[in-house]
């Protein structure tokens, strides 16, 4: 069975940068996923101490490591020295006998620096490289020269910084591509109706002119009520109760990798009036006059002639399946 390990650099956290989202997304997928809190700081990161972390897990020929910074030299010494054949190694902003960050971090990278770093080619076969061309903190050309000499896959991150979040990389999508993972996002929909319109917003930017109906992404510690509530107030304006789940849908973006999951609930109280937001418009809309509009989601179907009587049963489970312009090319009862 397969299992990954996500590990971190210098100073850093298993809680930082995209590694919380990244195993969120390999365990949405049923995978087996470790991210260790690496020893940190002068004195406590080193060569050994780190080993004796990753010694903890398992690590074999079914293993997938995805490294950051410092880590991937690391990995590189650790699979070497223990000669440990692993499956597939990611390897983002990594680098090799590099010093002049500064004398904590040198103090604390010196360790893991090796002179064999090509011999990783014995213990994997399968080496991608990620990183960018303004990294702040190690040049272009190390990183380059780490990538030419251990993968045989390497990408340059435009304008990407360290790829972390102080460059904006809360979430690193480019990573699940050459995992072959699916993005998996649950969210939201809810459906309110007033004298035969709908609840509806229309984007201003991202997928501007579309409509879609209001929702948004379950957050850590929400319960789906609690997001209906907060993503239709901040979409709309106009606060909701009396709630009802009718079901999920599922919509999936092949030539994307992604999928989302919807709970679809049923406002049946709602107060105020639709407002104007900076990303999206929201109306009490016509009915028929969302359903003869061209440019909205998938889940806005569900009100057509063909399909309202699965709305009306109040036992959704529907698969969309979508190209890039959200075009339904096919459905499933699931």
């Amino acid at each position: 069975m397969e299992n990954y390990i996500i590990i971190h650099g210098s100073f850093g956290s298993k809680d930082g940068n995209w590694f919380p989202w990244l195993k969120e997304q390999l365990e949405n997928n049923h995978k087996k996923v470790d991210v260790p809190q690496m020893p940190v700081g002068v004195g406590n990161q080193n060569f050994e101490n780190w080993s004796n972390v990753l010694k903890q897990l398992v690590v074999n020929d079914n293993t997938i490591i995805i490294a950051h910074s410092i880590a991937p030299i690391f990995v590189c010494k650790y699979l070497i020295t223990n000669k440990i054949k692993v499956k597939k190694l990611v390897f983002v902003c990594g680098f090799n006998n590099y010093l002049g960050i500064d004398p904590d971090f040198d103090s604390v990278n010196e360790p893991m620096f090796i002179d064999n770093s090509s011999e990783i080619k014995n213990y994997c076969k399968d080496i991608i490289c990620f990183y960018s061309n303004n990294d702040p903190y190690v040049k272009f050309e190390v990183e380059k020269e780490f990538a030419n000499t251990v993968s045989n896959e390497q990408y340059i991150i435009k304008n990407g910084g360290h790829i972390n979040a102080e460059s904006g990389y809360t979430e690193f999508e480019d990573i699940l591509k050459v995992l072959n993972i699916q993005s998996i996002r649950y969210a939201v929909r809810v459906f309110a109706f007033k004298d035969n319109k709908i609840a509806c917003i229309k984007y201003k930017n991202i997928n501007k002119d579309y409509f879609d109906i209001p929702g948004g992404k379950i957050e850590k510690g929400e319960t789906e009520i609690q997001t209906c509530i907060r993503e239709f107030k901040e979409e709309t304006g106009m606060d909701i109760d009396d709630l009802k789940c009718i079901g999920n849908i599922e919509i999936v973006y092949p030539n994307k990798s992604k999928k989302f999951i919807m709970k679809t609930y049923i406002a049946n109280r709602v107060n105020g009036n639709p407002q104007e937001f900076d990303d999206n418009y929201s109306y009490w809309l016509p009915i028929k006059e969302l359903t003869e509009n061209e440019k909205r989601f998938a889940i806005t179907h569900l009100l057509d002639d063909d399909m309202i009587k699965y709305f009306e049963s109040e036992n959704l489970n529907i698969l969309f399946t979508c190209d890039n312009n959200h075009n339904i090319v096919d459905m499933k009862i699931i």
